[in-house]
């Protein structure tokens, strides 16, 4: 399973309402990479949702809601 499929199923199990998060630690992926996952959520027709200000000092994440 490829990591956009991934992303897609997690999606198609979501109920209305449900959320997805995704994260990465700073340094474990390039952001050009994290960029990419966030574009396979978009795909997947979830909606981003404000990403709490305390995760983005730490980690890059954002928030999903279908």
């Amino acid at each position: 399973m490829t990591p956009a499929s991934a992303i897609r199923q997690m999606a198609s199990v979501l109920r209305p309402g449900g959320k997805l998060l995704v994260r990465e630690p700073r340094g474990h992926c390039p952001k050009v990479l994290f960029q990419t996952e966030l574009a396979w959520a978009d795909e997947a027709g979830l909606i981003r949702q404000p990403t709490p200000r305390a995760w983005r000092s730490w980690t890059q994440a954002a928030l999903f809601q279908k």
